[in-house]
């Protein structure tokens, strides 16, 4: 097999001339993939993507450790059909029969333990299609899994609104996807009418085809000899009625646009949930997924005879701020099953495809996103 490294930065420069001397990769470019149609005409030794995609004996590995690079260019290679695609993390790692590999450059001769680190390679399902013209409403949607379904719908063709209490990051956040937000506080019940009365008036569409209840919240104290009243009601507020309230309200609205001339459109409301739903429960967050996995199937049968499809997502652990996780960090983790967490955009990604027109005949179920915690082992 051929083997061609495409990289940018510091890590291709690291590498490039350590690996050049091996002998394992052939070719390197440090310019864009998509671009080397034109590099090729021009003279350069490297492949246009069309090779890639035709010979199966030719591996693509990617030096690159910038995360919003990574995620965008092996998506879009994806796209091409591009399927020998691999990190050079765990290329590396494919190459060494011991626990560790040395590295040359100008500056040092240094041995080093051997790269662990999980990178996610990020492929997406139909960019640009499956939510073309929907409007979404996600609560929770300024960072975390709340986040990474925004970004994915706003990919994905929809027109989002990302909701939460903390407005500056709702701000950065909608800034950086090109969506628009609001203030709201899913605890305040009384205040939810009025606030999604304003969402139906930031597009010209006036309504609202999508909702996800993404907010939501842990308890603070893991022990219930120690849980206080104030931590089982902020937590069951937040992501029992707070998830009802905002459901009821936005319900109403998608009815009312579906008995309209133009309500053709099927309505999706889809829930989060959590692995913690199959275990016993005896914290507050645990009690309140299984009220969310509940909720899920009534509601799905209250709604469904209006048109409105509605599910759930469970996730395991997943790689965000709750686990102290950053985008760039390790995904490994010992206490799954799978040995990692769970992605945001692994979530995010089956979330457009349940509430886009593939996932119309998927009524009242929750869908467990776990690496097999909670569904094959209850401890883990």
């Amino acid at each position: 097999m051929e083997i061609i490294g495409f990289g940018v930065g510091n890590v291709f420069k690291k590498y490039k001339a350590v690996v050049e001397k091996s002998g394992e990769i052939t070719r390197f470019c440090d310019n864009n993939p998509l671009f080397w149609e034109k590099e090729v005409a021009a003279g350069v030794r490297c492949y246009p993507p069309r090779i890639l995609t035709e010979n199966n004996d030719i591996l693509l590995v990617l030096f690159i450790d910038d995360n919003d690079y990574l995620i965008e260019i092996s998506s879009q290679l994806a796209l091409l059909g591009v399927k020998n695609i691999c990190h050079y993390t765990r290329w590396l790692r494919s190459l060494q029969n011991d626990d560790t590999y040395s590295i040359e450059n100008n500056h040092d001769n240094t041995t080093h333990n051997k790269e662990r680190k999980l990178i996610p390679i990020y492929t997406p399902i139909d960019r640009n299609r499956l939510l073309n013209g929907r409007i979404a409403l996600v609560t929770g949607g300024s960072s975390g899994i709340g986040c990474a379904i925004a970004r994915e719908f706003v990919r994905n063709g929809a027109k989002v609104v990302i909701a939460g209490r903390n407005e500056d990051n709702l701000v950065k956040i909608s800034n950086e996807l090109n969506c628009k937000y609001i203030l709201l506080d899913v605890m305040d019940v009384n205040s939810i009418a009025g606030k999604v009365r304003d969402v139906l008036e930031m597009y010209p569409e006036h309504r609202i085809d999508i909702l996800v209840n993404s907010a939501g919240i842990v308890n603070k104290v893991n022990s219930f000899m120690e849980t206080t009243e104030e931590d089982f009601d902020a937590v069951m507020q937040t992501n029992v009625k707070g998830t009802y309230f905002v459901s009821q309200v936005v319900s109403k609205c998608m009815i009312s646009d579906k008995n309209s001339e133009d309500g053709n459109v099927t309505k999706h409301i889809l829930n989060i949930s959590s692995s913690s739903s199959l275990r016993p429960a005896w914290t507050p967050y645990q009690i309140s997924k299984w009220g969310i996995t509940g909720f899920t199937k009534g509601l799905a049968d209250t709604l469904l005879p209006h048109g409105i499809i509605v599910n759930a997502i469970a996730p395991g652990p997943t790689a965000t701020r709750i686990f102290g996780k950053e985008e760039n960090d390790d995904y490994s983790f010992e206490h799954t099953p799978s040995k990692r967490f769970t992605a945001p955009a692994e979530v995010a990604n089956w979330a457009v495809y349940l509430v886009s027109e593939l996932g119309n005949q998927i009524v009242g179920d929750t869908l467990y996103i776990t690496g097999g915690s909670g569904v094959i082992s209850l401890n883990n």
